[in-house]
């Protein structure tokens, strides 16, 4: 993505305007297991916003700082099951970062919701008779209160282009 696209505002709630949010807020496997390598500040969990087993790293750390300083006897059987957690929590990166990212998505098309416009009544998905498209072309009301789809509307514009350009030549 270019540095001008990084740095455009959208305004309003439509998904163009969610997905700028979420690029700029999303985390990324690669850096969370660089921070990995930090494991007795628990930087990986800060990372991912887990405060809580963050702070249980950093004691963790001080606890076996502790034991290698005053209880040698037993500073290989704490070592041991350090690693073993820092290992365990590093096969759980990649799913812990993508739920993260998938919980920031919902989270900001949840808060971003377009409401409808005023009188949306829907799209309907049976064919709308031949004579609201007359009606539309001549500039008349439609016989029906059907809303024409999207690819209707297109169809419609297109027989409007034809007929206008035959009536030029």
């Amino acid at each position: 993505m270019s540095e001008t696209w990084k740095n455009q505002e959208f305004e309003g709630s439509g998904l163009q305007s969610i997905n700028v949010l979420y690029n700029a807020q999303r985390k990324n496997t690669s850096t969370g297991y660089f921070l990995a390598a930090l494991f007795p500040l628990g930087a990986h969990q800060f990372y991912l916003n887990n405060t809580k087993i963050a702070l249980l790293y950093i004691a963790l750390s001080l606890i076996c700082l502790m034991v290698f300083l005053f209880l040698t006897a037993i500073t290989i059987p704490v070592i041991i099951v350090t690693f073993a957690l820092v290992a365990f929590d590093l096969t759980q990166m990649e799913k812990r970062v993508n739920a993260f990212n998938k919980n920031l998505k919902m989270n900001l098309s949840m808060q971003h919701s377009n409401k409808p416009p005023e009188n949306y009544q829907g799209h309907y998905t049976d064919e709308t008779p031949l004579a609201d498209y007359i009606a539309v072309k001549n500039d008349e009301k439609p016989k029906s209160n059907k809303i024409l789809s999207f690819n209707e509307q297109e169809r419609l514009l297109k027989e409007m282009q034809q007929q206008k350009k035959s009536e030029r030549d």
